[in-house]
């Protein structure tokens, strides 16, 4: 699965539409979620 973009509705502390993040699109299929412990990492 390669994800290309992410956008959260009523997620946690992102309230109505968050703004799109697009990843970067390279020959690399690697995709790393980084952030605190309890940040909802495991739940993305």
């Amino acid at each position: 699965m390669k994800i290309i973009s992410l956008q959260f509705l009523n997620f946690r502390q992102f309230y109505g539409k968050s703004p799109i993040i697009y990843f970067a699109n390279g020959e690399k299929n690697t995709t790393i979620i980084h952030g605190n412990n309890g940040s909802g990492k495991t739940t993305i």
